[in-house]
């Protein structure tokens, strides 16, 4: 008896420690965007992308790598936040009205169907208060403002009947969306609308950010608005300040993210000390993928340091003719890259064209390049005719994608380079035509 019992319990021992078998089921994104003309539609995630093939008619099917969470959606110009599970989610919508048909059905639809309807709310708040009049109120009532709208997005999601996971996470991505824009905004676009360089919030207003924390890695990987916070902080000052405050950080997944921007945004050929600075940006990091983008960045930014001779160019001004700039030799210049379509290039143009005026008949070139692609070069004639733009006007002959922006390693606009007379680099981050005296006595010297 004892032997059948023996065996009984080895029996029902082996079976019962045999691991069941898990259905793995896909994260997959399909549907149809009407009056599409094919191209791709991509899906961002924590700084990855994945990108879907449409077809002639605008379907698109595809499998998702990287995982539960939220996704930037970008089709063209327009754009959705999306979060998807395991499980198919399906998005249909007419790029002709891409905001208001989109919707959602499958796995993904009840959830995704919320954010379109916060993204409805948001665009109902905007209208009730533009963002003028909304950040030039004082700290009590923006902040009163602020708290009864986090309230409304509050009460939204609670009343949708959302997973109990997801309105977690939810509720953390809708308290740091406010943070965002209490402590990381408020105060500079409250400078920037009230034209008062000198505002600072007062320091009762930063009190309540005093017990924040900007080293959650559990939340900078699953919360996008914390994820933006915490980059925010980061990334906040001087290249030499970030990094110094990237120093006590133990998250190397923050510090590499963090490190990947100031690589690509922050670091410059124009920096005092580029080689000190490229190995103390190393020192932060284990990750040799970024180590390599580090050292490539280095031996490419080293090129363009103060001496060395510039890369040319060849592009066509409004004419029609060929200007190279081994044709502008013997002369100083001071180059513009910027677009059309560029807020911040636009908001140049009134200095530059004061900085043209006061160097006059001295030995200064003032060479503007645009971005612009080649099927707007109408568009690009037309601004210049009428803002009535001076010196040496130059469409590039493949919009961003075109060499010269490539060897100066541009990756926002504007950007100013100068040259000396004899074409070689005075700095490859030349401070920009508002910023009056520091770009003037740069000039002044090569005078």
């Amino acid at each position: 008896m004892k032997k059948i019992l023996l065996s009984l319990s080895v029996f029902i021992f082996l079976f019962a420690c045999k691991p069941a078998e898990v259905e793995v089921i896909d994260i997959s994104l399909s549907g149809k965007i009407e009056n599409a003309t094919g191209d791709t539609l991509m899906l961002r995630k924590n700084g990855e992308v994945e990108k879907f093939g449409l077809a002639a008619d605008g379907t698109f099917a595809g499998t998702v790598k990287g995982g539960t969470g939220y996704y930037d959606l970008r089709y063209k110009r327009n754009g959705a936040k999306v979060y998807l599970t395991p499980g198919e989610t399906v998005l249909n919508t007419d790029l002709n009205a891409f905001d208001s048909t989109l919707t959602f059905s499958g796995i993904g639809a009840t959830v995704n169907n919320y954010l379109k309807n916060k993204s409805d709310l948001d665009q109902n708040f905007d209208e009730e208060l533009g963002m003028k009049d909304l950040f030039l109120m004082d700290e009590n009532g923006f902040l009163e403002v602020m708290n009864k709208r986090e309230k409304a997005y509050t009460d939204q999601m609670l009343k949708a009947g959302l997973p109990l996971d997801f309105v977690k996470t939810q509720g953390k991505n809708i308290k740091y969306e406010f943070i965002n824009l209490k402590q990381q905004m408020f105060e500079s676009y409250h400078r920037h609308f009230a034209e008062d360089e000198d505002f600072k919030v007062s320091d009762a207003y930063n009190r309540q950010f005093e017990n924040l924390n900007f080293t959650n890695e559990s939340d900078f990987l699953s919360v996008p608005e914390y994820n933006s916070l915490v980059m925010s902080n980061f990334t906040d000052g001087k290249l030499t300040e970030c990094l110094d405050k990237l120093t006590s950080v133990e998250s190397g997944v923050i510090k590499d993210e963090v490190l990947k921007m100031l690589n690509s945004y922050y670091l410059s050929p124009g920096i005092e000390d580029l080689k000190g600075t490229v190995d103390k940006m190393k020192a932060l990091t284990t990750n040799s993928e970024l180590l390599a983008d580090l050292d490539e960045s280095f031996t490419k930014m080293n090129a363009l340091v103060k001496g060395n001779v510039s890369p040319g160019f060849e592009y066509k001004n409004v004419k029609g003719d060929n200007v190279n700039l081994k044709d502008l030799k013997g002369k100083n210049v001071y180059i513009d890259v910027w677009a059309t379509w560029c807020g911040p290039c636009k908001a140049e143009i009134p200095h530059l064209k004061e900085l043209e005026k006061s160097y006059h008949g001295k030995n200064v070139e003032f060479v503007s390049i645009s971005v612009d692609v080649p099927e707007d070069e109408e568009k690009w004639k037309t601004m210049v005719a009428d803002q009535e733009l001076q010196g040496v006007q130059l469409l590039s002959d493949n919009g961003w994608d075109t060499k010269f922006v490539k060897d100066y390693l541009i990756n926002g606009i504007p950007r100013f380079i100068l040259l000396d007379a004899e074409g070689k680099v005075v700095t490859a981050d030349a401070p920009r035509p508002s910023s009056d005296k520091e770009l003037t006595d740069m000039i002044n010297t090569l005078l």
